[in-house]
């Protein structure tokens, strides 16, 4: 799948597509840990819950999955984005990402 890197300004279009490829060649669950926010019982997990659980799957990721995930999303963006890329936490890497895009959106239509 053929798709522009990512810049300043296409963010969104650029972490749908990066999600579809991560999704399609099995890397996906590297980036998003899957746990669930309810106990067995319906009732919802505490937030320290949830993260010691993700931090438990994370451990027992395969690190040659990561390394691919990560060389993924290196592969994927424009040089300017790359000093956001040096965390070994995908899940931080992809945050950063969303945090810094969404918030120069927000400021953008401030401005106007």
């Amino acid at each position: 799948m053929r798709f522009p890197n990512l810049n300043n300004t296409n963010y969104a279009k650029w972490a749908i597509c990066m999600e579809v490829v991560l999704v399609h060649r099995g890397l996906w669950s590297m980036v998003w840990v899957p746990v669930s926010r309810f106990e067995l019982d319906g009732m919802e997990k505490a937030a320290s819950m949830i993260a010691a659980e993700v931090e438990v799957l994370k451990k027992k990721q395969d690190v040659s999955k990561m390394d691919e995930a990560r060389a993924e999303l290196i592969l994927h963006v424009d040089d300017g984005q790359l000093s956001h890329m040096h965390s070994c936490d995908l899940l931080k890497i992809w945050e950063t990402l969303e945090h810094l895009h969404c918030a120069a959106r927000f400021t953008a239509s401030l401005a106007l």
